[in-house]
């Protein structure tokens, strides 16, 4: 099987796909952790680092763990 509008084999597809699969997933995870206003301050910069040093565990971690953010911090004032 050949994808002639790509040019590539099968070989190379299949390795293509695991690829593409991981940069979206890095993509989502980056604007996520941007956007989502439950991270604060430290806690946002801290996700940032784990996923850019560690783009596919990290991502993984983010999405498992920091998604939901610190649901205590609503409510503190300094």
């Amino acid at each position: 099987m050949e994808l002639l509008f790509l040019n590539i084999g099968t070989q190379e597809f299949i390795l293509l796909v695991p690829v593409l699969l991981t940069v979206i997933l890095y993509i989502y995870c980056l604007i996520h952790c941007i956007a989502n206003n439950r991270l604060r301050g430290n806690s946002k910069l801290l996700w940032l680092i784990i996923i850019l040093v560690a783009p596919f565990l990290g991502s993984v971690i983010y999405l498992i763990v920091g998604r939901k953010g610190n649901k205590g911090d609503y409510g503190t004032t300094m």
